[in-house]
């Protein structure tokens, strides 16, 4: 599937709250596994995309120690990067360990937005902010994402 494509299964899935973040991956042919890291990773690395080697095919590790809302974010992170930068990846993209590069925080930057905007779509979230439903929390655990990542999509301050 060329960049559009993939775009268009994105937007296919987008219907309502919460998005089917799995089920996307699933359309794009990517496997989804959830993996545990040496303990000394554990906080460091949420997930990573990797071409798995003499196929055509990628796979997509999540952190398994982490909140299903952090994993749903990171899948989407990483579907964002098969979109935007599949060319890049070889052995695997690692989310937090690879692109430490001042060039590449562009690249990490592109793929946070992607994220949020495959998990919070602006098409789901503006009839709830047209009537005024802009409680950050109530937000976030509708769409099954952190308080934190729901306050960096809709600009609304939110206190921890």
């Amino acid at each position: 599937m060329d960049k559009e494509e993939l775009l268009e299964v994105i937007r296919s899935h987008q219907k309502e709250a919460p998005v089917p973040v799995f089920n996307i991956a699933r359309a794009m042919g990517l496997t989804v596994l959830r993996a545990r890291w040496p303990d000394e990773w554990q906080d460091k690395i949420s997930g990573q995309i990797q071409r798995i080697p003499e196929t055509d095919q990628y796979r997509i590790l999540l952190n398994a120690a982490h909140p299903l809302t952090r994993q749903r974010f990171t899948l989407a992170h990483e579907i964002a990067h098969f979109v935007h930068h599949k060319h890049l990846i070889g052995d695997g993209i690692t989310h937090d360990a690879l692109y430490r590069s001042p060039l590449s925080t562009p690249l990490e930057r592109e793929a946070n937005r992607l994220a949020g905007n495959i998990l919070m779509p602006w098409s789901l979230l503006w009839p709830k902010m047209f009537r005024a439903e802009t409680d950050v929390r109530e937000l976030a655990a509708e769409f099954k994402v952190s308080p934190v990542a729901m306050a960096i999509q809709t600009g609304i301050p939110y206190e921890p």
